[in-house]
């Protein structure tokens, strides 16, 4: 086996270093989330900064956008109705059991339906919102499955949703 000269090695080494660089695990939508006091801070970072992911809610039950990725700011555009006002559905996948917080960018009625149909009952929350794009501020205890979140009616066509699941761990 012949043997490569000294460029060339250090050119292998250099690529094989940047690709296990690259092949890092991503770990961006993993944070610290130990209080309330955190998850309202991340609330309101995500709904000022995003990342964020425009979808269009549905007047149906079935075939859902989805909003589960985590540390993402929704743009939903809600569906007219013939009085001239607006609502829809969405989706969210649960990933485990906690406390699902829910952030909207206005005040708007929020219903939660569980996997079963059933209608999750929102809880008081003592987690005050911290910053003035977040009016509306609600928890629901949530477990593993799919939930259908429905807005409206509203007087206007759109609101952003920021949605974190505090699960009672240190991180996300």
């Amino acid at each position: 086996m012949s043997q490569l000269p000294m460029d060339m090695k250090s050119i292998c080494l250099t690529v094989l270093f940047l690709t296990t660089i690259s092949c890092e695990q991503d770990d961006s939508t993993s944070h610290a989330h130990n209080d309330s006091e955190n998850i309202a801070a991340e609330l309101c970072e995500h709904m000022a900064e995003g990342p964020s992911i425009a979808v269009f809610a549905s007047a149906e039950t079935t075939n859902l956008p989805d909003v589960s990725t985590p540390h993402t700011r929704f743009d939903v555009t809600l569906v007219a109705d013939e009085s001239g006002t607006w609502s829809g559905s969405v989706r969210y996948a649960s990933p485990g059991t906690g406390d699902l917080r829910l952030a909207t960018s206005k005040t708007i009625d929020v219903t939660l339906t569980a996997p079963d149909g059933s209608t999750v009952v929102a809880m008081p929350d003592a987690m005050a919102s911290t910053c003035a794009d977040i009016p509306k501020l609600i928890s629901f205890p949530v477990s593993v499955g799919p939930y259908t979140l429905s807005f409206g009616p509203s007087d206007t066509a759109d609101v952003k949703i920021v949605i974190e699941l505090d699960d009672g761990n240190e991180s996300n």
